[in-house]
């Protein structure tokens, strides 16, 4: 093989390996349709477990896609709403518990009747609460009521049986005659060097106490 020969042989070669080398830039439309489907294809098989797992989810409350954002409240009341329906479902009335009580087993019963008699409890011991409570505020509060009524009369209208709360005529002038009657700033000026005094003694005996532990 002559000089000349094996120069072109060697250029052919280069040739050769420089197009396996670059990168094949002009696909056909085929290709590229075929590559388009295959990573839709994946996209669409990724996506269609995660629309699965949002199908199973039951008693999930979701907020309607209406373009603006669904607020807290409406998201609790929502909740609320779905809780009170699952609750009516098992929800058992008094009069259903009363008809139907022979045909309960032991157990059934057992249970019924401790729910019966908390509703029951339910609703009578409010009653009871607050017949006791006006009970006591009634005794604590009449003899003030009283006192109140009694210093604003006139000294006629004390004895008089037609006036039981409400006086005919309202006069102040009672609170102004005790006040000038008691020396009240005075009372007042020993009552409090009697009270401080007493602590102060209260104090001492205290502390004696304790020296002497």
């Amino acid at each position: 093989m002559s000089e000349k020969d094996l120069e072109q042989f060697n250029a052919d070669v280069q040739e050769n390996e420089a197009a396996a080398a670059a990168p094949v830039d002009n696909a056909s439309p085929e290709a590229i349709g075929e590559a388009i489907k295959e990573i839709n294809g994946e996209a669409d098989a990724s996506a269609a477990p995660e629309k699965a797992d949002d199908e199973l989810q039951v008693g999930v409350i979701k907020p309607i896609a209406t373009g603006k954002p669904e607020s807290k409240r409406a998201l609790k009341k929502a909740e609320k709403k779905k809780a009170k329906e699952l609750k009516n479902i098992y929800h058992v009335s008094n009069w259903q518990i009363i008809k139907n009580y022979r045909n309960y087993n032991q157990q059934e019963r057992k249970h019924y009747k401790y729910i019966f008699r908390r509703r029951i409890t339910e609703k009578v011991w409010p009653v009871f609460r607050f017949l006791i409570l006006f009970g006591l505020g009634f005794v604590i509060l009449y003899p003030m009521l009283y006192m109140l009524s009694t210093a604003i009369r006139p000294q006629t209208e004390m004895s008089d049986p037609s006036v039981m709360w409400i006086p005919k005529e309202v006069i102040f002038s009672n609170f102004v005659d005790v006040w000038i009657a008691m020396k009240f700033p005075k009372v007042l000026f020993h009552v409090a060097c009697l009270i401080r005094r007493m602590s102060t003694r209260t104090m001492v005996r205290m502390c004696r106490m304790l020296c002497k532990i």
